[in-house]
């Protein structure tokens, strides 16, 4: 192993442990939702809600063909 291999594995495992909780769940984004404004949260899971609604249609049209 590379000399410096170790304390890149030990950085990478700290920052996982920070990243996720014990569930599995990405704190990072948590934590990001949660600086947005309750506007910002609503216009984003708009945006989502759209492009959903987009590959939809696209799937339904390629079933078409």
């Amino acid at each position: 192993m590379h000399p410096r291999a170790e304390p890149a594995d030990a950085e990478v495992e700290a920052r996982f442990r920070e990243a996720y909780d014990a569930n599995g769940v990405d704190l990072t984004l948590v934590r990001e939702s949660l600086a947005l404004t309750p506007a910002d949260r609503l216009a984003a899971l708009e945006a989502t809600l759209a492009s959903l609604d987009d590959l939809v249609a696209l799937s339904d049209l390629q079933k078409r063909r």
